[in-house]
Parts: C-alpha cells; structure tokens; sequence
C-alpha cells in the first residue's frame, strides 16, 4: 500500500507560539493532499538551545496535545519530530508517533546525543521498528543518521523506511544530505530527512531519498530538496518495492565477520557514554 509522505520543513522561532503558528500553516495545506504521514523536525518548537532554557521539556505536553488534535481531525500521522520530553528525574530527546485516530502509539528515543547534550540529556536505549499503517518505520533523530550500526539494526528488523527528524545547522546540510544518501543506499531503503528553517543559522534542505535500480543490480540514490523556506515536500513510497533488493544485500552479510561491533574489548568501548 503506497504512503504519501509530507515533510514539513518548520520555520523555527525563540517564541513557541510563534513556531506553532508556522506548524499550523503547513497543516493546513495538508488536508487538500491526501497525506498519510507527516513528519515534523528536531526540536522545531524553539529556536532556543536547551541549554538557554531553565525547563526545556516545559512544552512537550502541550505539543504533543496540540499534534494529536490535528492528526485525528486531518486523519494522519504525524510523527512528531523530536521534543524534550521528561520521564521520572531525566530528559529525553524523543520523537512521539501520533496515529490518525489522536493517539501516541510510541516513542522513539534519540541514542546518539550530540556533543552537549549529553549534559542535558539521557541518551535511548533501544531502537524498534514501529508499525505505521501498514509500513514498518525506523526513526533516528538528527545525529543518529551517522551511525551505520542503528539504521543497519532498524533495517535487520524488519523497517521498510528510515526517518530522520533533524536540526542542522547551514554548514552540516551537506555532510548531513551524504549520511542519508548513504544510509539508504547501503540498507536499500528510503530514507526521508526533515529539518527546520530560519536563516542564516538553519537552511532546510529537507530530504527524500530512495535507491534506484540503474541496471546490473548497480543502485543510485534518487533525490528530492525541499525548497528554501517554509514548506512542505510530499513524496509517494511504495514500501514494497525495495523489498527484493533489501533481502538480496541484506544476505550476503558475514555477521561472524563483525564480532567487534558488540565487543567491549575495542579501541573505542564507551567513549560516547553519558
């Protein structure tokens, strides 16, 4: 079953009444389109940093409320980016899928934090597929996109799609749109990357990208930008139609050949612990 995917690339504001009200303007364009899911950015209700905020998970209860209206009244999905979001005594960055009848079905929790948010934040724990519609979907938050070990795990799992809810800054847009090429060429899936807007310092580039057979079983990736600015890039997945090529470079792995990746006996063990 084709899904039609909207990014919705935010323009980002330091007042989050001022971020919502570019979230509903995009939203609203999307009741006349059919969409099925829609995906929102990383941290896109502020421009603020978090650690400039005194409670940066202040407004995810809000947010998601906010979200779950919308998705039951426009009958979509909405995965909701990435916010911060409070359990117990630690904070999250945490990506929460919303299903077309208003309800949170799941999280997905960012693994890898990035630089100084490890100060902030606890990082996630686990990666599972989640079951939107009939797709089984693979979230990785902004950072994660640059490790081939958790796409490659969503992938072995049983995900048919990778999103990558971000926050990237102008000059990570290219090494950014080369991790998703990546990702999506080496695991033959799509991968669709969001990311605010508010210029200089955030410049979109929204991504969709999928690998496409040229012949001999040689793939290339097809990619589609966002325009500058505020707006909305839609694109139709057919989940099925990478499912063969998925399999035949999926089997020919040598996971005895790959001990290290589960070793605490490496070089690296535990240097991005937090």
């Amino acid at each position: 079953m084709p899904l039609t995917i909207a990014l919705c690339q935010i323009k980002v504001s330091d007042c989050i009444n001022e971020s919502l009200k570019s979230f509903y303007n995009l939203f609203s364009s999307l009741a006349r389109k059919e969409v099925d899911v829609a995906v929102l950015p990383e941290g896109w209700t502020t421009l603020d940093p978090p650690a400039q905020r005194p409670d940066p998970a202040e407004d995810a209860g809000l947010v998601v409320e906010r979200l779950s209206g919308l998705a039951e009244e426009l009958s979509l999905w909405i995965l909701g980016g990435a916010l911060y979001l409070r359990r117990g005594e630690d904070t999250f960055v945490s990506c929460p899928v919303i299903d077309d009848r208003g309800r949170v079905v799941a999280w997905q929790d960012k693994i890898h934090l990035f630089q100084s948010e490890s100060k902030l934040f606890k990082p996630g724990t686990r990666l599972e597929p989640i079951r939107v519609k009939d797709t089984m979907c693979g979230i990785l938050i902004c950072h994660d996109i640059a490790y081939p070990e958790a796409a490659r795990s969503l992938v072995l799992k049983g995900a048919e799609v990778i999103f990558n809810p971000s926050k990237i800054v102008a000059r990570g847009i290219e090494a950014w749109h080369l991790y998703i090429k990546v990702r999506s060429l080496e695991n033959r899936v799509p991968v669709y990357g969001v990311n605010v807007w508010c210029e200089p310092r955030f410049r979109g580039g929204s991504i969709a990208v999928k690998p496409v057979d040229w012949g001999e079983n040689i793939f290339m990736p097809q990619t589609t930008i966002a325009e500058p600015g505020e707006s909305v890039l839609i694109d139709v997945l057919d989940p099925s139609s990478l499912s063969g090529p998925r399999g035949e470079r999926l089997s020919k792995r040598m996971p005895e050949a790959y001990s290290g990746l589960l070793s605490s006996r490496n070089k690296f063990a535990g240097d991005g612990a937090s």
